[in-house]
């Protein structure tokens, strides 16, 4: 007895079922990781850059500086630009002696719902997602709707100001 086409035909759908269900779980993982560096890379570079300006005014902080001066993660330098593990461009500037943003394109809008709600532990004076604040300014808490409204694109732009 061999096998017919039906058991071929099943045969095949179920490998096929079971690698649709494999790369699933890996681009899930995947994602999961890129939030992950994405957040630690940004509160790296603002440790660096806090510790390094030591209450001294911003003035010329720009990324050439960070480069330059190894504030920056190494994982994120590429050649004299800054990259996020999705492969957007990272902006540090200083937009008054007292302030900086740090700026995220091309974050996914799965990142960018992750990334925008956990990193508001970390004490920002504003998030801004696509041109949207999604922080509450009396509690500095994120408004959880606005901010799922606002990350309503394929590739979002997260804008993190210190306070």
């Amino acid at each position: 007895m061999g096998v017919n086409l039906t058991e071929v035909l099943l045969g095949i759908a179920v490998s096929i079922l079971v690698l649709a269900f494999i790369f699933f779980g890996y681009t899930r993982v995947q994602e999961g990781f890129r939030q992950s560096d994405t957040m630690q890379n940004v509160h790296m570079l603002r440790v660096n850059i806090d510790q390094a300006f030591h209450g001294n005014p911003f003035t010329g902080l720009d990324n050439a500086l960070i480069i330059t001066s190894d504030f920056a993660p190494r994982n994120i330098v590429r050649g004299m630009e800054l990259r996020s593990p999705y492969g957007g461009a990272i902006t540090v500037a200083a937009i008054s002696a007292a302030q900086y943003t740090i700026e995220l394109d091309n974050i996914t809008q799965a990142g960018c719902q992750q990334i925008g709600q956990r990193m508001s532990a970390e004490s920002w004076g504003n998030i801004e997602v696509n041109g949207t604040e999604i922080l509450d300014a009396a509690t500095g808490q994120v408004l959880i709707a606005t901010l799922l409204q606002a990350c309503n694109q394929a590739r979002n732009t997260l804008i993190f100001t210190t306070p």
